[in-house]
This record gives C-alpha cells, sequence and structure tokens, in this order.
C-alpha cells in the first residue's frame, strides 16, 4: 500500500469542552467522529462488545486530551489510535486514518525540503555537516512511512521522524549563524610548467574577489611568487590562477568550465606560470581551461561564496601539456 503524499489542509480543532488542544488534519475530525458514532452504536448493540467498547473509548480519550500544539505530539497521537485497524471496525478507520497519515506525511516532506533548502546556502562547517546527515536520516523515516504496508509501523516512523524533524531545525538554526570560513584559494595543479603545484596565493595579499553588479559575476584572481636559490641563480616563480563566474545566483550552483564566459554560461579559468632570473627566462606558458566544473554557494547580501573546482587546460604555446587541477577551493567575501 504505497501512499501518495496529499495536500495537507490544516485546522484549529475544538471538538466540545475538552477539546485536544492541537493542529489536526481534516480526516483527524473524521476520526473522531466515527469514533463517536461507532461508540453509540457499540453500546447499544446485543451482546455488548465490552473489548471493541474499550478500545473506541480509549482512542476517544487519546483526541479529547488537552496537549501541546507539536508535531511530535499529534504523531504520537496518530500511533495511539492505529490500533483501531485490528479491532472489528478496520475496514471503517483504515482508510480514514491512512488519509491522516499522508496529510502529516504531505507535511513533513515540506518541511524536510524547506530545511534542505535553507542548509544549502549555509557555509560549510561541522554543524552544516551534521545537519545534512541528520536530513538524510530523516528523509529515510518519511520514505519508510510511505512505504510501509503496514499502518502501525509507518505511524511509528512518522512519530519518529517529527522528533528528527525537531533536531534537522535545531541544527539548520546554527548552522545559519556559524560564520564565514577562513578566506582560501586553492589547488593541485598538474601537468603544467615546473611540474605539480600547491597553489595558493603568496604573499596572502596577492589575491582579490570581486563582483560587478553590471555584469553579475564573480572574480578571483591569486598570483604566487616565490624565489629560490641566490647570486646569479636566483629564480623567480610567479603563478596566476584566474577565475570568473557568470550569471552569479543566491544558494548552490554548479556551473561547467570552459571558454566563453558570460556568453555561454561557463566559468573561465586562466591558470599562468613562469619561472625566470638573471640568466633569462626559464619558460612560460598560459592555460585556459576548456572543461571542468565549479560548484558555488552564494550569499549575495552577505557579500560571500564559497565552493570547488576542477579544470583541464592545455597550453597556449605547448597545446600537448595539459594542466588539470584537483582539490581546487575557494571562501571568499567579496569587493563590490
Amino acid at each position: 500500500m504505497k501512499r501518495i503524499a496529499l495536500l495537507l489542509t490544516l485546522l484549529v480543532l475544538a471538538c466540545g469542552s475538552q477539546a485536544r488542544a492541537a493542529v489536526l488534519t481534516t480526516n483527524f475530525v473524521a476520526v473522531r467522529a466515527e469514533i463517536a458514532a461507532q461508540l453509540t452504536v457499540a453500546s447499544n448493540t446485543v451482546p455488548v462488545n465490552k473489548k471493541l467498547i474499550a478500545s473506541l473509548k480509549k482512542s476517544l480519550a487519546v483526541l479529547d486530551k488537552p496537549g501541546v500544539t507539536n508535531l511530535v505530539n499529534d504523531t504520537k497521537v496518530l500511533t495511539l489510535l492505529t490500533p483501531l485497524t485490528k479491532t472489528p471496525l478496520s475496514n471503517t478507520f483504515n482508510p480514514l486514518l491512512n488519509n491522516s497519515l499522508n496529510d502529516y506525511l504531505a507535511l513533513f516532506f515540506s518541511a524536510a525540503a524547506n530545511s534542505s533548502n535553507n542548509l544549502a546556502g549555509t557555509f560549510p562547517s561541522g554543524v552544516h555537516n551534521a545537519a545534512d546527515k541528520k536530513l538524510d536520516t530523516l528523509y529515510g523515516q518519511l520514505l519508510n512511512a510511505n512505504n510501509l504496508a503496514d499502518l502501525i509501523a509507518a505511524s511509528k516512523q512518522l512519530a519518529a521522524a517529527a522528533k528528527t524533524l525537531g533536531v534537522v531545525n535545531a541544527l539548520v538554526d546554527k548552522a545559519e549563524n556559524a560564520p564565514a570560513p577562513h578566506a582560501q584559494y586553492t589547488a593541485t595543479v598538474t601537468g603544467a610548467l615546473f611540474g605539480t603545484f600547491n597553489f595558493t596565493p603568496k604573499p596572502a595579499a596577492g589575491f582579490a574577489a570581486l563582483h560587478s553588479t553590471v555584469a553579475n559575476n564573480l572574480i578571483m584572481n591569486g598570483l604566487n611568487a616565490s624565489t629560490s636559490g641566490s647570486g646569479l641563480g636566483t629564480k623567480l616563480s610567479v603563478r596566476e590562477l584566474y577565475i570568473a563566474i557568470p550569471n552569479l545566483t543566491d544558494g548552490t550552483t554548479t556551473y561547467e568550465v570552459g571558454t566563453g564566459q558570460n556568453s555561454s554560461g561557463k566559468v573561465f579559468v586562466l591558470y599562468h606560470s613562469s619561472r625566470s632570473g638573471p640568466g633569462g627566462i626559464d619558460g612560460a606558458d598560459a592555460y585556459t581551461a576548456v572543461s571542468g566544473s565549479l560548484t558555488v554557494t552564494v550569499n549575495k547580501a552577505a557579500h560571500t561564496a564559497f565552493g570547488t573546482f576542477s579544470f583541464a587546460a592545455p597550453g597556449q604555446d605547448n597545446p600537448a601539456a595539459t594542466a588539470s587541477t584537483s582539490n581546487g577551493s575557494f571562501s571568499v567575501t567579496w569587493m563590490q
């Protein structure tokens, strides 16, 4: 019995002077009305089914008990009502309770999606990872509740999901308040001149990130300059890594890396490497990326962006030598 999530209609219900102070679905209203009606029938039927009457009274008391309005309590109520499906009135109550379960499933799936979207816009952090892992648990519980044939077992999964959702929301709140990670711009570049190089701006001031509101792009450019040797053997090595991300939007976006920049919607990447000294230039080449990908999470209001990237770029002077990167990552607060 695979359940399809239904549109949720929530009502604040007042069922008499002892009504449960909770948010109930319209199908819970129907459940309560049916319990009251069946209790009247059972009480006037000879011979009297005392066991059925006791079950109906117990269920009615569950719905009429005052309680705090929250999903944990309401899904607990559902689990306490599902034993009605094991009574002689199972054919009466099973569809009603199944509809209530479907209504709550719709609400939970919507809440989980909302939490996931909010989490996607937060900075990388331990609490971000914890929330992401807990979201996986939540979706697993909801899928189980959606697919379990046994209504009692499905309602228990939903009750567990209600508690998990509370944990998820608390973690997402913390993730949204987490500070931005330390600025970074790194990549391991192989295949270019002078061997594998672990790029990072050097000196630290040799890096800038700029967002253009007119072009709506983010440009990051870093330089790494270092010297080696001494005297006439002194060598100056300069490496540059330039990245331009077009069509910047809030949230998380994955782009293709390649030529064309804004016109094609692709990320433009240029890596340049050179080395020279008193004896002359040892070599230089520029590498324009033709393939790869970049994933970035943007918060325009905070002027922040973070993400990862990879690329493959043939040399302009030596196309047979292709520079490629791994472990590329960045975290920036841009100028504007």
